[in-house]
């Protein structure tokens, strides 16, 4: 209780007591609703995994293996066994690990699903974007891609009609042979 105590000391020393407020509201959130953010339709929680707070700069959650969940309009969208940093003043998680699934449109979760490195999220939006991520697809590719991953939460009512999340290869030029009988592809891949 220590760091959690002189974590408040330099929030009650500004003028405004708006940012004492505001990370009390944020402390309350987490520990007892497991919400990161929660502002204006956007929702940020963790579900799963411990936490270790931490203080010396500025206060933060240490969490490992959870799974993270944005919900707002009628969609939501996970990233399952992550771990990171969660910053409450900041609004703000940088993670590491993580897999992201392609279900919400239609695939199952052991043919096609992404694997992530290092990233952040600015909790005040419904969406990230990873770089490095290694993109898997059993149907076509006998190894991962490597690329830019971008999910967000969309309105969307059918799995035909969802367009997240989106991967893009580094590689300029990929090729799938008998993409469908007798037709190969030769180009990008996103």
């Amino acid at each position: 209780y220590d760091s959690l105590h002189a974590s408040f000391i330099p929030l009650l020393e500004l003028t405004s007591k708006k940012p004492f407020l505001n990370y009390l509201e944020s402390l309350t959130n987490f520990l007892y609703r497991q919400y990161l953010y929660t502002y204006r339709g956007i929702l940020w929680k963790y579900q799963g995994g411990d936490f270790t707070f931490m203080y010396d700069t500025e206060p933060r959650f240490s969490l490992r293996n959870v799974t993270l969940t944005c919900i707002a309009s009628r969609d939501s969208i996970e990233l399952e066994n992550t771990s990171g940093m969660y910053y409450p003043v900041q609004n703000r998680w940088t993670g590491t690990g993580g897999t992201v699934l392609w279900e919400r449109a239609g695939y199952s979760r052991d043919t096609v699903y992404a694997e992530l490195g290092d990233y952040t999220i600015e909790l005040t939006g419904s969406g990230y974007v990873a770089d490095s991520a290694l993109f898997y697809h059993r149907s076509y590719f006998k190894q991962p891609l490597l690329g830019n991953l971008e999910d967000k939460v969309t309105s969307f009512t059918s799995k035909e009609q969802a367009n997240f999340p989106v991967f893009e290869s580094y590689l300029k030029r990929i090729q799938i042979n008998n993409l469908f009988r007798d037709i190969s592809y030769d180009g990008t891949f996103r």
